[in-house]
């Protein structure tokens, strides 16, 4: 029995792809906790921990939303690595 991948899948995947690729690219201004997580390779909690430490500077632009300015993640990820 061979192990093919429907039409359905396939889509599903390069959909995903794409999204993942697109997140990167800087395009816009302001970052969720898991974008920033993501970028950098890290937790969301290591994110919030960062956020809650004073390393990392986020803006609470609502209730539940937060947001990491580009320059700010820009800057942490230089000085990470």
């Amino acid at each position: 029995m061979e192990n093919k991948t429907t039409l359905c899948e396939q889509e599903n995947f390069r959909d995903n792809f794409q999204w993942e690729r697109e997140e990167f690219t800087w395009g816009k201004e302001n970052y969720r906790p898991k974008e920033a997580a993501k970028y950098l390779g890290v937790g969301l909690s290591t994110i919030w921990r960062y956020i809650k430490d004073g390393k990392l500077q986020a803006h609470r632009i609502g209730p539940r939303v937060t947001v990491i300015h580009r320059l700010e993640l820009e800057k942490f990820a230089h000085i990470k690595r």
